[in-house]
């Protein structure tokens, strides 16, 4: 579940940086 949560963090940051 770490695992998921730490995916899911990154994913949605790399969406901030690709949206900035």
């Amino acid at each position: 579940m770490h695992s998921t949560y730490h995916k899911l963090k990154g994913k949605q940051a790399s969406t901030l940086l690709l949206s900035d």
